[in-house]
């Protein structure tokens, strides 16, 4: 499936082109990425995780490959299916077992999220603005309640709550921090807008 031996020199550039696509802006290159996509609203998160977590990130993700001969080469996951996956590799789409991408996958990955209006960084108790009155909105509509909270609100006990029982449905640790993660899948439950790995279409 890998392909060993094949010049995979610009898999990284044509990775993150397609990752770029994926949410609709076109890449261009020789620009760093990550402040490319920030120029459209979106931030870069890059971790080492696993195939269970992209599944419950639900976004498209470069991913670093490893071939037959320990090259590394780099490939974009745009669909989970049952046991395959959906990837754009130099240009080309191919679906693959998971087990061999597991097999091949170095677990590391980049996606791109849209951050909450104000967001800088992990939400905890005590913070106040615009971020918090998106959390406590987005909680609202998945809790079936009105929210009346405006920009100088304080992320309190029942958004903690809130948040804190999310984390625990989605198997994140529950700690009522609304870090990225926890942001994106709150995002997610409430089918937010851009790309998903659960509803890719061609993918073949």
């Amino acid at each position: 499936v890998w392909p060993a031996g094949a010049d995979m020199s610009h898999s990284l550039e044509s990775a993150f082109r397609g990752l770029l696509a994926a949410w609709g802006p076109e890449f261009e290159p020789g620009n760093n990425f990550c402040d490319q996509a920030e120029a459209h609203g979106l931030w870069c998160l890059s971790r080492q995780g696993t195939l269970e977590m992209l599944e419950k990130l639900d976004r498209p993700a470069v991913l670093r490959l490893v071939d037959d001969r320990g090259n590394s080469f780099f490939a974009t996951l745009l669909g989970l299916e049952g046991e395959s996956a959906t990837l754009l590799l130099a240009g080309h789409r191919l679906r693959v077992a998971l087990s061999e991408l597991a097999a091949g996958w170095t677990g590391e990955f980049t996606l791109l999220w849209r951050p909450p209006p104000g967001y800088e960084d992990s939400i905890r108790p005590g913070h106040r603005g615009p971020a918090v009155q998106w959390v406590d909105q987005q909680l609202a509509q998945l809790e079936g309640r009105s929210s009346d909270t405006d920009e100088n609100a304080e992320y309190d006990g029942k958004m903690i709550r809130g948040i804190t029982a999310l984390q625990r449905r989605n198997g994140l640790v529950a700690d009522g921090i609304a870090g990225v993660q926890t942001l994106i899948i709150l995002g997610n439950e409430l089918q937010s807008e851009g790309p998903r790995l659960s509803a890719t279409p061609g993918g073949s």
